[in-house]
């Protein structure tokens, strides 16, 4: 037997041995004993709508109100569009987000980065989205030889080409 192979075989006893021992720091004792705090760690969007937020009958949306410094025009479009902001007041604290800013819509209203939380009544909502689709069945009727449903559809015949 040479050196290097009792030196091997010396190392792997003492490694044998270090395994067999239970080696526990006190850290490891004494922490079962101690509470530990318990964190939410689900991924939360800066831009959910809070529930104590939200009104029956009414639809939340979020829109831009600026572009960097610069004002944006859909902040008005959404008024003319029935929208209204919602006002600080009815916010708990705790959502209360851009704080920084200053600018005067930030001041008043519930807003995230550059967008403002807007709401209007269900009935413009559901007005709007009967609008979009008349005019969507009217494009799809001006069109010859095209439906909007599956019930005249040909079957799918594949190509053998491979």
């Amino acid at each position: 037997m040479t050196r290097n192979t009792r030196d091997a075989e010396t190392r792997d006893a003492e490694i044998r041995g270090a395994q067999s021992r239970d080696l526990e720091t006190r850290d490891a004792q004494t922490r079962d004993l101690e509470a530990r705090e318990m964190f939410d760690t689900d991924y939360v969007s800066l831009l959910d709508i809070p529930h104590e937020v939200r009104r029956e009958g009414y639809d939340c949306r979020w829109v831009r109100y600026r572009v960097g410094n610069e004002r944006d025009n859909q902040f008005e479009m959404a008024i003319r569009r029935g929208y209204e902001p919602i006002p600080l007041e009815r916010v708990p604290n705790k959502y209360r987000l851009d704080f920084i800013s200053g600018d005067e819509v930030s001041s008043k209203y519930f807003t995230a980065k550059d967008t403002v939380l807007m709401e209007r009544p269900n009935v413009y909502t559901k007005r709007d989205i009967a609008k979009l689709n008349e005019t969507n069945q009217l494009k799809i009727r001006s069109l010859r030889g095209v439906t909007d449903g599956y019930e005249n559809a040909t079957t799918f015949q594949p190509i053998n080409g491979f």
